[in-house]
């Protein structure tokens, strides 16, 4: 089976390193990495047929002995790679691996709003993030919880919205989201006001 080591730095990938191992087999001799790299290598034992050599390889893959290294991953290389391993004798063995790079949150999306006395106003602040962001909210440095009266907060794995249901005089103003994992946080300041 394929193993793979960490892959996340507190910058987003930045010098950040993922190995993916080969299928761990003695019988297979050829070796491509799907994704952006192949890699196919020469046996060290006597009396294998001999194998596909072919190499291809993408800027920060690196493919040696039996890994595939990706150097300076960033957050678009996440996904599926697969490895195949062949020879003349049987089919080829496939085995994928899933890479996920963890980043700190970035907002991606964070508007003003402007909502008249006595209607309903919603502020919604997006954050991308892996692992998934935590969300709070802030008026004025005071933080704002879920329960306070008028207001629901309402937390997803990508975004976080705060809702008024009758928005008075004294709702308007300077918000801040901020967004935050174990990797890093970031804020966002929006205002609410009256049209």
């Amino acid at each position: 089976m394929g193993t793979l080591s960490p892959a996340s730095d507190a910058l987003g990938g930045a010098g950040a390193t993922a190995e993916v191992q080969r299928l761990q087999t003695r019988f297979w001799q050829g070796f491509s990495w799907g994704g952006g790299a192949q890699a196919c290598q020469e046996p060290g034992l006597a009396g294998w047929v001999s194998p596909r050599s072919q190499m291809r390889t993408a800027v920060g893959f690196i493919s040696e002995d039996e890994y595939l290294e990706i150097t300076g991953i960033t957050r678009e290389q996440s996904g599926e790679y697969e490895c195949s391993a062949s020879n003349d004798v049987a089919a080829p063995v496939v085995q994928r691996v899933k890479v996920t790079v963890n980043y700190p949150p970035y907002i991606s999306d964070a508007k003003n709003t402007g909502v008249p006395v006595g209607q309903k106003g919603i502020l919604l602040c997006e954050a991308s993030a892996v692992p998934s962001a935590d969300f709070q909210w802030y008026k004025d440095d005071k933080r704002l919880a879920e329960g306070q009266k008028g207001l629901k907060v309402e937390n997803k794995a990508f975004f976080s919205r705060l809702t008024f249901f009758n928005v008075s005089e004294q709702d308007y103003g300077n918000y801040t989201c901020v967004a935050s994992n174990q990797l890093g946080n970031t804020n966002a300041s929006m205002i609410l006001y009256g049209e």
